[in-house]
């Protein structure tokens, strides 16, 4: 366990990650089995999507560092570094696995390092450099001779670069200034001799203050409240870090303004976090009383965040009506922090807010927080439309995907005045129940050729969707004819160059064969390459056909300019038997 003491050091002691020793008792299988489907966002422009990631994330790590990293609890430590390195061996999503990497450099033995080395190799940026940080920090000697031996066996000038530069991190000084005993010692003593000790508190110096701040949140020892506030004050960036976040711990609502004070002022991101774990009573009653009286409109999104991110009760509409103001600078942002705390009963008032967005990206985000809020049931949105609202609310209406709301979209398409309203809106939907509509549309000569292009790409976007999005019944075969039927009415390069990258999603061996008549068309070309290599990455794929894959992947090398398609091709083609 040394190692953990040594590389998280200092910040280790002040964060209390780990010796805090209340931590309740859980079991990590079913603790890491709960949390790893949330480690990624599904939508990572989505507030609540991320926070629900960033929660996962941080209890996990809470975990390994607290109760796994704990003194003595070496098995402990042992089963959630399998856990993780099991997961880095399964298909995960990138996010996911780079956190997983990121804890992994604190907890990582030896044991673990067979399974961070073959992610050395990975064509994602942050899972290649995550592993290279983990097999830096794990300062077992088996992590020292795995990233000389991938060095000795690469040519990748980009990962000898990224290995070299971990190799020096390794002959880095790791240590921190020698701690005495006291600090850690002070931890579980006795209230006397706790007290005895902090007597010399004003003689500490500024790395000693830090660690005795530490000591006190994980001791919540509110005898010490005003050596607490009194730190706030310093000038040392560690020492009043070390305060602000005792004050987590052992705060009171009479603190709320010194914190709201650190929060427009000091560290937004810090204090954010030590808001969202302030238990102290009354809290949220008062931020709402803050959020009432604020007349600044970026310090009233920053009070609203953190009440939706402590999912405080009863603040939606004093959010909203902010948000309707006239003058209001950021109703998107307002709209973002309130989603979480929203209900259905709230859309229209959201939707009054978007009406007052300019259009264009600010105005399609808000669109989709509307969507998720009405989980694919339009008739709230329907009773707000009329004749001046219908060039807003009817891309909205596609974008939530009701079949209800059909009638009123194809009987937009007739008229001249709504034809181009009721086509972006088809294009929005979120799944393939429209594809012959699309369709319809792309075929139709009659209708204007940018509305027909924009129609295309959205049959092809959908018709290419993974089987548990798509919303309809089809093989494997059928969207490949119909993405093919796509590419013989694309007119323009764009929309040609598009149906080839979706086709990746199609893995099928008659997809790679098809995409393989593109090679020899100098302005396809690219696209066609990038495909087979996106195909060539499942090894199911691979496996039904080697000798084609082979073909096609020898085709790349022979042919890319591009040094990391390349880079990938040759791993995949040297993976094929």
């Amino acid at each position: 366990m040394k190692h953990i003491f040594k590389l998280y050091g200092f910040s280790a002691l002040i964060c209390g990650c780990v010796f805090v020793s209340q931590l309740a008792a859980q079991d990590a299988v079913s603790l890491f089995n709960e949390l790893l489907p949330q480690m990624t966002a599904a939508d990572l422009t989505n507030a609540g999507d991320v926070q629900t990631m960033e929660s996962a994330q941080q209890r996990w790590m809470e975990y390994c560092l607290q109760k796994a990293g704990a003194p003595g609890e070496e098995q402990e430590l042992n089963k959630v570094n399998k856990l993780m390195t099991d997961a880095l061996q399964t298909d995960q999503p990138v996010y996911t696995k780079w956190w997983l990497l990121h804890i992994l450099q604190w907890t990582g033995t030896a044991e673990n390092v067979d399974a961070i080395v073959p992610l050395l190799l990975s064509d994602e940026p942050r899972l290649a450099d995550g592993s290279a940080r983990a097999l830096a920090q794990i300062p077992a000697p088996e992590a020292a001779a795995a990233l000389e031996k991938v060095l000795a066996e690469t040519n990748d000038e980009v990962l000898k670069g990224r290995i070299q530069k971990a190799i020096a991190a390794r002959t880095l000084d790791l240590s921190i200034p020698d701690y005495t005993e006291a600090p850690r010692s002070m931890i579980t003593a006795s209230e006397d001799k706790f007290n005895a000790w902090m007597k010399s508190a004003a003689e500490f110096s500024d790395d000693d203050r830090a660690r005795a701040l530490a000591v006190i949140r994980v001791r919540e020892d509110k005898n010490y409240h005003p050596f607490v506030i009194e730190s706030l004050g310093s000038e040392n960036s560690d020492v009043k870090k070390a305060a602000a976040l005792a004050l987590e711990k052992m705060g009171t609502v009479e603190d709320l303004p010194i914190m709201l004070d650190l929060l427009f002022s000091y560290d937004t991101n810090l204090m954010k976090n030590i808001f969202f774990g302030f238990a102290a009573d009354g809290v949220d009653a008062e931020l709402v009383r803050a959020l009432q009286k604020e007349t600044d409109a970026n310090r009233f999104q920053l009070i609203t965040e953190l009440l939706a991110l402590r999912n405080a009760q009863g603040v939606i509409d004093d959010i909203l009506v902010f948000a309707a103001k006239p003058d209001c600078p950021n109703r998107l942002a307002l709209l973002t922090a309130a989603e979480s705390l929203a209900t259905v009963k709230e859309i229209p008032t959201f939707v009054d807010v978007m009406i007052q967005i300019p259009t264009g990206a600010d105005r399609d985000r808000a669109e989709q927080i509307i969507a998720r809020l009405s989980a694919g049931d339009a008739s709230v949105v329907m009773k707000k439309l009329d004749d001046q609202n219908q060039a807003i609310l009817f891309p909205l209406l596609g974008r939530i995907g009701d079949e209800k709301s059909l009638n009123i979209l194809y009987e937009g398409l007739k008229k001249n005045k709504t034809a181009g309203l009721a086509v972006r809106a088809l294009c929005n939907w979120p799944n393939a129940k429209v594809a012959d509509s699309l369709m319809s549309i792309v075929e139709n000569r009659n209708i204007p050729e940018s509305l027909r292009n924009q129609a295309l790409r959205a049959y092809v976007r959908v018709m290419s969707l993974p089987d548990d999005q798509i919303g309809i019944e089809i093989s494997l075969a059928d969207k490949l004819v119909n993405l093919q039927k796509a590419m013989t009415l694309a007119t323009r390069l764009e929309e040609k160059r598009f149906v080839i990258e979706r086709l990746a999603a199609v893995r099928d061996i008659a997809t790679l064969k098809y995409v393989m008549t593109f090679l020899s068309d100098a302005d396809l070309a690219d696209a066609a390459r990038k495909t087979i290599v996106e195909l060539a990455h499942h090894d199911f794929l691979r496996k039904q056909d080697p000798e084609l894959f082979k073909k096609a992947l020898d085709t790349v090398l022979e042919t890319s300019e591009d040094q990391g398609l390349k880079d990938r091709a040759r791993g995949y083609r040297d993976a094929i038997q």
